[in-house]
């Protein structure tokens, strides 16, 4: 699962996204490092770290570019970027803290795992019309449990709508992914009485 990092800006840039109304407010990867890693230890010696076993398996180191999450083995996590360039540097930036260390480890396959954008629709929405305009086997709405229409796009994203008219674009894995998910909605929307 994933896409390889270069894939994930190919059809628009941030600047472009953001001329459409849209916002990356967060990029999650994964990446592969070789070995296993005492976390309890490393904890003490590397900076910006956090590591508490009851309440998560993973070692969470904070860096300027973005968040890294190691586990004792296997895959990596890395959250709160926004761009691949981030993600990247943030790699790097552990990768580099590890070697202050001298701990030497190989690293590979970064993959896009979540894109999560943001834009705004600009109309109170009817949340039961939009249920029913979005079709029964797309989407869910249950006001008790969550506040929002999911709208589950065939082979595509997932997209959050809120009665305020905005909406969350995530499950994607590129930003072509993004528009593609909020271009969606909005047609569908545009085409059937959803004003509140």
């Amino acid at each position: 699962m994933g896409v390889d990092i270069g894939r994930m800006d190919e059809e628009y840039s941030l600047s472009e996204l953001g001329e459409m109304g849209i916002e990356i407010v967060n990029v999650s990867a994964t990446f592969e490092i070789e070995g296993e890693f005492d976390r309890a230890s490393l904890h003490e010696d590397l900076p910006n770290t956090e590591y508490d076993p009851e309440k998560h398996r993973s070692l969470i180191y904070r860096g300027d570019a973005a968040m890294v999450l190691l586990p004792p083995s296997g895959r990596v996590s890395i959250v709160r970027a926004t761009t691949p360039d981030e993600i990247q540097a943030g790699v790097e930036e552990f990768i580099s803290e590890l070697r202050e260390l001298g701990i030497e480890r190989n690293h590979s396959n970064i993959q896009i795992e979540n894109v999560v954008g943001t834009a705004n629709l600009n109309q109170e929405l009817d949340l039961s019309t939009v249920m029913v305009s979005l079709g029964f086997e797309n989407a869910e709405y249950e006001p008790e449990q969550f506040p929002g229409v999911i709208y589950r796009i065939p082979d595509g994203a997932v997209v959050l709508i809120f009665s305020s008219g905005k909406i969350v674009i995530t499950k994607a894995e590129t930003y072509d992914d993004v528009v593609n998910g909020y271009e969606n909605t909005r047609e569908v929307l545009q085409t059937s009485e959803i004003r509140e």
